[in-house]
Formats: structure tokens, C-alpha cells, sequence
């Protein structure tokens, strides 16, 4: 579980690295929505290998096949066990209007190209990309910097609180 937990962690300090940069990017959109974007890959990723960690810690045969709650839950079921960390964590992810659901929405955003007009950064050259704003729909989720700053901080807050209670176990 050892390796989990270090790599949750790192996750964990990577984003908060990153969202130290949010404030000195307030002047730049373009460099705060791929800090924003950043932050959130790294919040992803912690809760992908949070998920791992409570597979490990309760001797699920093949916690590093956890990708998901789906997954944990299957696995976890596999053993009889259902804790209390897991219907948490489903709890949230069945209300949509919850942080967990909506960090992991904002994140799936990130694969949505909804098409719109095209603008270039100001001061680009012909080289780059012209930079699309994308129009907002159902399936996407916008989030800004205060967002991720407050999913990062819910985030740790309920790591913290599961891995004192599986300590306990």
C-alpha cells in the first residue's frame, strides 16, 4: 500500500505546485486555463490512485486494475467488504452536484471539443494554433481556478479522513 499512498501524495503536491501558479497567472487566460487544466489532471490522478490505495489496503487481489469506483466496488465485492470509504466516495459521485462529481466531470470536459470561434493569443504568431472558445453545453464543465483550489483542498481533506480510518481497521 506503501507505494500508493507516495504516489497519492506526489499527485497531491504536484497540483498544489501548480495551483501556487494560478495566482500569477490571473493577467494570462490562456496560461491559467492550461494551469487550471493541470491542476485538474493532477487531482485525477490522486483520486485514480486513492482509489488503488483503499483497494490495497483491504487485500483486494488487483488493486492496481481499480480505475474507477465501479472497479473498486467490483473488486471489494469480490471479498465481501464494502467500507465506508468507498460509499462515500459513491455517494458523491451519484449526486451531481457534489465536488467529487463535478471535479470528475470538469475533467472529462477536458475531452470535449464542441467546436466555436477561433481567436489567436494576443501577440502570437502564425506558428501556433489559433485557440478556440469553446461554447458551454451540458456535458462540459468549465472550471476556474478558485474550483480547483477548493476540489484540491476537499480532496485532501477526504484522503486524509479515509486513510485514519483505515489505519483504525
Amino acid at each position: 500500500m506503501s507505494s500508493y499512498l507516495s504516489t497519492v501524495n506526489q499527485k497531491l503536491l504536484f497540483a498544489r505546485m501548480l495551483s501556487d501558479e494560478l495566482a500569477s497567472a490571473a493577467d494570462n487566460p490562456h496560461r491559467q486555463k492550461s494551469l487550471v487544466e493541470s491542476v485538474l489532471f493532477q487531482l485525477r490522478l490522486a483520486f485514480h490512485f486513492h482509489l488503488q490505495e483503499i483497494a490495497a489496503n483491504y487485500q483486494c487481489r488487483q488493486p492496481a486494475l481499480v480505475a474507477d469506483i465501479a472497479g473498486l466496488t467490483e473488486q471489494l465485492s469480490a471479498i465481501n467488504k464494502w467500507p465506508s470509504e468507498a460509499q462515500e466516495m459513491q455517494s458523491l459521485l451519484d449526486s451531481q452536484g457534489t465536488w467529487l462529481a463535478g471535479l470528475l466531470r470538469a475533467y472529462d470536459s477536458c475531452f470535449v471539443s464542441n467546436g466555436g470561434d477561433s481567436s489567436q493569443p494576443s501577440g502570437s504568431s502564425t506558428e501556433f494554433i489559433a485557440i478556440t472558445q469553446l461554447p458551454e453545453s451540458e456535458d462540459r464543465l468549465e472550471a476556474g481556478p478558485e474550483l480547483v483550489l477548493s476540489w484540491l483542498d476537499a480532496l485532501v481533506e477526504m484522503i486524509e479522513r479515509h486513510r485514519e480510518g483505515m489505519f483504525e481497521c
